[in-house]
């Protein structure tokens, strides 16, 4: 690394990248002006190719950085999307639910109104409830045909319709 004028010994020995002097050197020797000059043409050489290197490393460095934000762009797009079809599945599973319900309402309607022998009266009085409801056809149905044995009247299920 460093050039010494012709006919002097090495003052120092490069070992892992450090400059270690050497045992023979003569501390109290004049420093001449061409090893000044070797000295800082090295020097000068040493900084150039730590800037063609720095700038390398630089360059490669932006590279990464312009790949890593395209990736980061990528995933960004893919994480809206991803929050929208979300957000859509959201609205589809109210729907469907409110749909299941609707259906469920009716299938039940269906179910009451489905049995045989079902009988309509109009006029039930509204004070009448759920379990005096049932109390009240009973009478009803005495009461408008009294030739019936009790034992002949059937009631599966009495309700309030609409």
């Amino acid at each position: 690394m460093f050039a010494k004028p012709a006919g002097k010994k090495a003052d120092c020995t490069e070992k892992e990248g450090q400059l270690i002097p050497d045992a023979t050197l003569d501390i109290d020797a004049p420093v001449t002006r061409s090893f000044l000059e070797n000295l800082f043409t090295t020097l000068r050489d040493d900084i150039a190719a730590l800037k063609q290197e720095l700038a390398a490393d630089v360059k490669d460095m932006r590279h990464n950085m312009g790949e890593m934000e395209q990736r980061v762009d990528s995933l960004e797009r893919g994480s809206d999307n991803r929050d929208e079809e979300l957000e859509e599945h959201k609205r589809e599973i109210l729907a469907l639910r409110d749909k299941t319900e609707d259906l469920n309402y009716q299938l039940e309607a269906l179910e009451n109104r489905s049995r045989r022998c079902n009988i309509c009266i109009k006029g039930v009085l509204l004070q009448a409830d759920a379990g005096s409801l049932k109390e009240y056809v009973l009478r009803l149905f005495r009461y408008v045909v009294p030739a019936l044995v009790e034992q002949d009247i059937i009631l599966d299920h009495t309700h309030r319709a609409g």
